[in-house]
């Protein structure tokens, strides 16, 4: 059965005039050096989208990703780049018991767009269970990362003035994780009330005497 639900989207344009970038070189002597400065201009487009539903009072899923154009350029390097880039991201939990759940998170982000090449896309998930205790002050929680995979790889391409670079990284991340959580003490907010008067007038009234002070 449905429960609340929402589902928000939106688009967006970024300009940036002076993005810090890094650009490598490459000397005589073949030994390549990596600085960062501000040297290009950015301009970005998309879209985000963000959702939530519960369904049958006891699940809840929340999803949200974005999608956007970057264009890269150096006028002072002469260097141009762009490219599609975006990443995603869910996260479950469903209740087996009032104090026994099942949790599970993902994400990937594609590609990335650098000024002078790409990065290639990273993804993490994990799946686990929490079991609250101590009157659900504390909990303790079992959860398996990247367990259907061993390793993942990474790839970089870049292109310099007087060379190209490949790299290709494999990262050995499958683990298990155990943790323990307790909250200690109450945690207690109140917002104070704010006002706002026109003190351009006596005493926040205009000439009629009508009171122009806003409370919320």
């Amino acid at each position: 059965m449905m429960g609340r639900s929402s589902l928000n989207i939106s688009a967006f344009y970024r300009r940036t005039n002076n993005a810090i970038e890094a650009i490598a070189t490459v000397g005589n002597n073949g030994i390549s050096k990596t600085t960062y400065g501000n040297l290009a201009k950015n301009n970005t487009l998309g879209a985000s989208l963000f959702g939530a539903t519960s369904l049958f009072s006891r699940w809840t899923i929340n999803v949200n990703g974005n999608l956007y154009y970057k264009r890269l350029y150096s006028p002072s390097l002469a260097i141009r780049n762009d490219g599609f880039e975006y990443d995603f991201h869910a996260f479950s939990n469903f209740r087996i018991t009032d104090k026994l759940s099942v949790e599970g998170f993902g994400m990937y982000r594609g590609n990335q767009v650098l000024l002078q090449g790409s990065q290639s896309g990273y993804y993490y998930y994990r799946l686990g269970v929490k079991k609250d205790i101590l009157k659900e002050k504390g909990s303790i929680s079992l959860s398996a990362e990247n367990f259907l995979t061993s390793s993942a790889k990474n790839i970089a391409d870049y292109t310099y003035a007087n060379a190209t670079y490949h790299n290709e990284t494999i990262s050995y991340w499958r683990g298990f994780r155990l943790s323990f959580n307790y909250r200690f003490g109450k945690m207690k907010f109140s917002a104070p009330r704010k006002t706002i008067e026109n003190n351009d007038l006596k005493q926040g009234t205009d000439q009629q005497g009508i009171d122009n002070s806003i409370g919320s």
